[in-house]
């Protein structure tokens, strides 16, 4: 059979597209089918997770590929930056040698004509196809890597790890201040000890880094069973009574079979953190972890503050650290900034009108989530931060199980303080939450959000019964719900306006949230430091716990040169891109206004004060010139 061009390619989508209109038979009589469709996950047996849209038409998923090509570019001025000499392993060489290796990796706009020609063929099978592999690569692309390049080498001294801080707008003056005490959590325990928790606690508003539980009924029984006599000897019964023992629970790695090994050599051990807090201060410092061996001999771990060796005691806390990043950055930022909304924003699409005045609230800030998705599935290794997971399917193994009985609004801070049993009062010392800083950072995004959200709903519905009638907003949550349209679930019909602004700031919190990691700020330089945040372990076995490990043998399990650089270019992609549209526009907070009748509209009114409060939120943390035009509009990358 002759395969078509690109213009019968663009005819024979629309047609499909028509034709499945009409199949559907246009229940609703208002012009609108089910054109965007989702991954057969159900039927692949990923049933807890959030629908995954993905578009197949003229321009999707090749205009993303193009727009992040272009992002790519739009770095190399920063990674060209990295000229300073470094000496690691008896090699004198620039820091970009050691980060990037002699040959920088491919555009990814060299894989649009495959990519292309895939669809082409056979767009919907590309997608059934990998749904079906541990690892999907589409034809005609090259295999990724099959061992760790040339570059990947250990570092030799903690102060390395400095390496990651480029010249560029001064960023590595700029963080100077910071090598000193974070090396030093490699080489002392006390330091190491008492940097963990305020570390996780003050810079991890990108990451969504909500993950303390206050250790109660569920957490205590689990942690007395993993840690054994630990839990007596280390007084953790009294300490819960008191509420006053806290855990980080990364055990969800566990869900993921040990083959196959990452060729890159980067590793994931699910982990298990028990930190006690000090009622007068209110400071938080881990006391044990507990590492599981399911991913290397089947046997866990205990380490214990004071009795593990010192060497090991601070492997345990990298070992703890590289599993919190891991499961922020695929749990906590990816299914939950991204996979979520995009599958409630295709069920919007598919069941409202543009003239919907919900519809256009939202759509101005519904762009490219689906495209982005797309494409990190289908090009996976290609696209992926340089953690453990390599394939598709240990993604997708991984939100499911983080996915099960999780609710749709579980999401919303608020919501999740509640869950995690933790108060305000419990996290503050001098100022309201200075002992969990993120929690105030974001709580102060989700108030502007609720404001917003508050002024339009009432804006644009007088009462209550106006919300329950409106019958495009219940065939949307319906479609929400199904299990076989968006899988969301918590997702009900909505029969107030205060429902519908729960419902809307839910959605547009994570969104305008998800900004945060494309300023220039602290938070950044201090992710940099790739010790403070670990993306992996580069070695699998796990040494015993009255191993002293000296600092070499410690920098060989942590992330090595070609790890660091992976992930220094995956934080520019944020941080040194320009957004494709930027939530407050250049030209200012009052112009290109989503609703119509300009500022006589209460909503655009509302739409100006959200942007100028979000630009406060920027400049208060900004450590870089024109941060306020880096806050995206949308969920980009």
């Amino acid at each position: 059979m002759k395969r078509p061009n690109r213009r019968e390619f663009i005819a024979g989508v629309a047609a499909g597209l028509s034709v499945a209109g009409a199949a559907n038979g246009d229940p609703h009589g208002d012009g609108i089918s089910d054109q965007i469709p989702h991954l057969a996950l159900q039927q692949a047996g990923y049933t807890h997770t959030a629908a995954i849209p993905y578009l197949l038409n003229a321009t999707e998923p090749v205009a993303t590929l193009l727009r992040l090509s272009n992002k790519q570019l739009q770095l190399l001025p920063g990674l060209q930056s990295y000229t300073k000499l470094f000496t690691i392993n008896g090699i004198t060489t620039p820091a970009a040698v050691f980060l990037f290796g002699s040959t920088p990796p491919p555009l990814l706009a060299n894989f649009v004509p495959n990519v292309q020609q895939a669809l082409q063929t056979n767009g919907q099978k590309l997608f059934e196809d990998m749904l079906q592999q541990e690892l999907f690569i589409p034809p005609g692309i090259p295999l990724p890597p099959t061992a760790p390049p040339a570059n990947a080498i250990p570092l030799d001294s903690p102060d390395q790890f400095s390496i990651a801080f480029p010249s560029i707008g001064g960023l590595d003056q700029a963080a100077a201040p910071l090598i000193a005490a974070s090396a030093a959590a490699l080489t002392d325990p006390a330091q190491a000890t008492g940097q963990f928790w305020p570390t996780l606690a003050n810079f991890s508003l990108p990451h969504n880094l909500l993950i303390l539980e206050k250790v109660r009924h569920r957490q205590a029984k689990k942690a007395r069973k993993l840690f054994g006599t630990a839990w007596s000897d280390l007084g953790m019964e009294s300490l819960s009574r008191q509420g006053l023992l806290y855990a980080i629970d990364m055990t969800i790695f566990d869900v993921l079979d040990p083959a196959p090994a990452n060729p890159l050599n980067r590793f994931t051990h699910a982990t298990y953190t028990v930190l006690k807090q000090d009622p007068q201060t209110k400071t938080i410092e881990p006391i044990a972890i507990h590492v599981s061996g399911k991913s290397f001999d089947g046997k866990g771990r205990v380490y214990a503050n004071g009795k593990a060796a010192p060497g090991a005691w601070m492997y345990a806390l990298q070992a703890a650290k590289a599993s919190i990043l891991a499961h922020a950055i695929w749990c906590r930022h990816v299914y939950i900034w991204h996979i979520v909304p995009s599958a409630v924003q295709m069920t919007m699409f598919n069941n409202l009108t543009p003239h919907h005045p919900v519809y256009q609230m939202l759509a101005p800030q519904s762009n490219y989530t689906i495209g982005f998705n797309e494409v990190m599935l289908l090009l996976f290794p290609f696209v992926a931060p340089p953690t453990s997971l390599f394939t598709q399917r240990q993604f997708l193994t991984l939100i499911n199980e983080f996915a099960k009985g999780r609710e749709f609004f579980d999401d919303d801070p608020k919501e999740e303080l509640e869950n995690l049993g933790l108060r305000q009062e419990d996290f503050t010392f001098a100022a309201p939450w200075d002992r969990y800083s993120v929690v105030s950072e974001m709580l102060e995004l989700w108030d502007a959000t609720v404001t917003y959200v508050d002024t339009c709903v009432d804006a644009m519905y007088t009462h209550d019964s106006a919300v329950a009638r409106d019958h495009a907003l219940q065939r949307w949550m319906a479609a929400s719900a199904s299990a076989a349209k968006g899988n969301l679930k918590g997702i009900r019909p909505l029969a107030s306006r205060q429902d519908l602004k729960r419902l809307l700031s839910s959605i547009l919190f994570r969104v305008i949230n998800h900004g945060a990691a494309n300023i220039v700020a602290p938070f950044l330089l201090d992710h940099l430091f790739v010790s403070n945040y670990p993306v992996c372990l580069q070695r699998n076995d796990i040494p015993d716990p009255n191993t002293n490990l000296d600092t070499k043998t410690l920098l060989s399990y942590l992330p090595n040169t070609d790890t660091i650089g992976t992930l220094a270019a995956f934080y520019f992609s944020f941080a040194l891109a320009q957004p494709y549209e930027p939530f407050v526009p250049p030209s200012g907070p009052d112009t290109n206004l989503f609703f119509p009748g300009g500022l006589s509209d209460a909503r655009n009114q509302a739409l100006v004060a959200y942007r100028k409060r979000v630009a406060q939120f920027i400049q208060a943390r900004a450590i870089a010139p024109n941060q306020v035009a880096q806050w995206p509009n949308n969920i980009e990358t």
